[in-house]
């Protein structure tokens, strides 16, 4: 059995009890390569936050969240307001997919589908080669935040899958287990998954890109083959993106937690 293979098993986090988010999930919890396991109460991923509660807004409180990373357009904020979070947390605004968004427009205009990305791996991918300066932004105030911080954006698949994935691996968690983390989605986010794709039917079916309705673990696969083809790694790819290997180390001193000495280590430091 492979060293993937052998994590095919690690269940995905469930969603939080938040009574107004079907996809707030932790990312502690997971084991890391080297036997460690990333920490709860550390980093949450997200859908959007528009139909949060008071009772969540004091539940995420409570469970320690002082910062909100949000990663929506400024459109899509305005359309869909996140929770009035009083007091309790400080936000901050990574615009993502907006520029990404009216080039896709562009190309239907201009007749010239052939130049639209074919699959959503392939948006992905742009997403990733077109937005460095946002996403390193992201990683290094999730990094920065000295309290749990909560990151989303609509349905929490995409641009905060992404970031899960990035920063899975820049804890050493294996990769079955990040396609495991991203694919669960699939399951808290169908509804809205649902009326996404009636609604961009109705706008021109005909260049909607495969897979664009789904967390496919093929989709976040290609987005990694890419880094690794181009970068050498995913971790390649975020050191270029301007993640520094300090920036690496502490993010993995407050986020990993080392794996426990075996019972033989244990036995002899206590004689």
């Amino acid at each position: 059995m492979s060293e993937e293979n052998s994590y095919a098993n690690v269940p995905a986090n469930p969603p939080l009890p938040l009574t107004g988010t079907a996809n707030t999930r932790e990312l502690g919890g997971y084991p890391t390569r080297d036997g460690g396991r990333t920490r709860t109460h550390v980093f949450l991923r997200s859908d959007n936050l528009h139909h949060a509660t008071d009772a969540d807004e004091q539940w995420l409180y409570d469970y320690g969240v002082r910062t909100v990373v949000d990663l929506r357009t400024a459109v899509e904020r305005l359309g869909h307001l996140d929770h009035d979070y009083q007091e309790h947390f400080s936000r901050r605004h990574f615009s993502m997919m907006q520029h990404i968004q009216a080039e896709l427009v562009k190309d239907r205009l201009l007749d010239e589908a052939e130049k639209a990305p074919r699959t959503w791996a392939d948006v992905y991918i742009i997403m990733t080669e077109r937005l460095k300066p946002q996403f390193r932004k992201t990683l290094q105030t999730l990094i920065q935040a000295d309290d749990a911080v909560l990151f989303h954006c609509t349905a929490g698949r995409d641009r905060t899958g992404i970031t899960a994935m990035l920063l899975l691996t820049m804890a050493d968690v294996p990769e079955e287990v990040i396609l495991t983390d991203y694919t669960a989605t699939n399951g808290n986010m169908t509804p809205e998954l649902v009326r996404n794709e009636k609604i961009m039917e109705a706008l021109g079916g005909d260049v909607i890109p495969e897979g664009a309705f789904q967390a496919l673990p093929d989709t976040m696969r290609t987005l990694q083959g890419h880094m690794k083809r181009k970068y050498g790694s995913v971790m390649g790819y975020i050191r270029d993106i301007g993640i520094t290997d300090e920036d690496i180390a502490a993010l993995r001193s407050k986020f990993v937690e080392a794996a426990p000495p075996a019972a033989g280590k244990q036995k002899s430091a206590a004689l």
